[in-house]
């Protein structure tokens, strides 16, 4: 099998014949992370709610995932 890279630089394996290996979004581990405590999602890649091992959920807003306020100055 070969490998190559998608437009994000991601490599992507091939078949024999030169296709991209389909993967389940489980297979795939999700970016998110709790903004409250660090623990990492458990769902795989995906859209919506995330999910950390103790089944606590909460949904990411992007650059505003861990806001000033969680972090408060001593």
């Amino acid at each position: 099998m070969a490998n190559m890279s998608d437009e994000a630089g991601r490599t992507v394996e091939l078949d024999a014949k030169g296709w991209p290996l389909l993967r389940s979004a489980q297979d795939i581990a999700c970016y998110g992370k709790n903004p409250r405590n660090d623990s990492p999602c458990v769902l795989g890649e995906h859209r919506g709610k995330h999910r950390n091992a103790a089944g606590v959920e909460w949904l990411d807003d992007g650059d505003l995932a861990h806001p000033d306020w969680l972090n408060p100055e001593p």
